[in-house]
């Protein structure tokens, strides 16, 4: 008994939980535009992550200047910016400024969202 090469084709098994009952699904091909899109967004994931992931271990610097990094782990800047008023009060500031934010670009969001379903080709509400 042979097996043709166009009978091995890429399978996946699945399982129905109310029967139990085990089969073979063909699976689907990916498309190079998903390929793509994944690439490009791993990038731009990578390209806003990663000046964060330097920047952390900075702040913990004991050195003069956020710059460079002498060996001596430290919160210097950290007791720095709590305990210096103008500090507290500008960190204070931005705090309030992203949550206002925050709140603006969520209601303007949500409200956009109804307002392109309604506005969409078949939506019947």
């Amino acid at each position: 008994m042979s097996i043709a090469k166009s009978d091995l084709k890429p399978t996946a098994l699945v399982v129905n939980p109310k029967t139990a009952a085990v089969r073979q699904k063909p699976l689907r091909k990916v498309s190079f535009r998903w390929v793509m899109l994944t690439v490009v967004v791993a990038f731009v994931g990578l390209y806003l992550i990663l000046p964060t992931l330097f920047i952390i271990p900075m702040s913990f610097s004991g050195a003069s200047s956020l710059g460079r990094f002498n060996g001596e782990w430290t919160f210097k800047w950290y007791e720095e910016l709590f305990a210096a008023q103008n500090w507290a009060r500008a960190a204070g500031v931005s705090f309030q400024v992203g949550l206002l934010s925050t709140a603006v670009a969520t209601t303007l969001g949500t409200a956009a969202t109804f307002g392109l379903f309604k506005l969409s080709p078949g939506s019947d509400r």
